[in-house]
């Protein structure tokens, strides 16, 4: 191959190569704004869902209370008459955010056509951003077996309208105090990353706070996920 033919060669890659990238570039813009939407709507179901843990957290809290206690807790939340339409509004917003997660991820792969050809340092992200979609899916799961059993499925022992004895006696039993704790420590990398992440996307953390929010958001995590796994510990420990 001589020099002309050389020539028009790397000509001709070139414009393959500049068409290609226009053309990677015209659907990246085109679904950029999508994805913004499905992530605003994932932050906002996430914020709630963390305000409703941290009520959640609380109120399982007044397992120290006694039986007597947190029965009663129990009872005044059925007679508000709100405790099924909040269940509705929680499976709406949890239905809203696992749709929104699998189709941003979807959009992700579908924009990464290739394999990156560095791989990327573990450094550059945290272990909560690395396991957003696994813990996502195994929270899930863990949910749906969690609220089944404290339901009736699979209970041994359960007694319609005795929420603490439903409760202490799936968590005596050390595996299922063990399965607790470990989704409570994905609910921290979880939430931990999604938080932060999500409010920044929402704009509600503006760029030069965004160190002390995060720090913020993080310990409000961890309180959750203490008060969590502290509840979970005391039928096994005794206390």
């Amino acid at each position: 191959m001589n020099r002309h033919q050389t020539f028009r060669f790397s000509r001709a890659r070139l414009v393959l190569n500049l068409r290609s990238m226009n053309t990677a570039t015209e659907i990246r813009s085109a679904s950029r704004p999508a994805s913004v939407s499905l992530k605003a709507a994932m932050a906002a179901t996430g914020f709630a869902m963390t305000l409703w843990l941290t009520l959640h957290m609380l109120g399982n809290l007044l397992v120290f209370a006694g039986q007597e206690t947190m029965n009663a807790y129990s009872e005044k939340l059925r007679d508000t008459g709100l405790l099924w339409p909040m269940r509705l509004a929680l499976v709406a917003i949890l239905g809203v955010h696992v749709t929104c997660a699998v189709l941003t991820t979807r959009q992700g792969l579908a924009a990464r056509t290739q394999r990156y050809r560095i791989a990327l340092r573990h450094h550059a992200s945290s272990w909560g951003a690395r396991t957003m979609r696994i813990g996502g899916g195994l929270l899930f799961a863990y949910l749906v077996y969690h609220v089944a059993q404290l339901y009736g499925v699979g209970h041994a022992s359960y007694v319609p309208g005795d929420v603490y004895h439903n409760l202490e006696s799936v968590l005596v039993q050390p595996l299922h105090a063990a399965l607790y704790v470990v989704a409570t420590a994905f609910v921290t990398l979880h939430l931990a990353h999604g938080l932060g992440s999500g409010l920044i996307t929402l704009g509600v953390i503006p760029g030069r706070r965004q160190r002390r929010g995060r720090r913020v958001l993080t310990a409000w995590v961890w309180i959750v996920t203490l008060g969590f796994a502290v509840e979970a510990l005391a039928p096994v420990l005794g206390i």
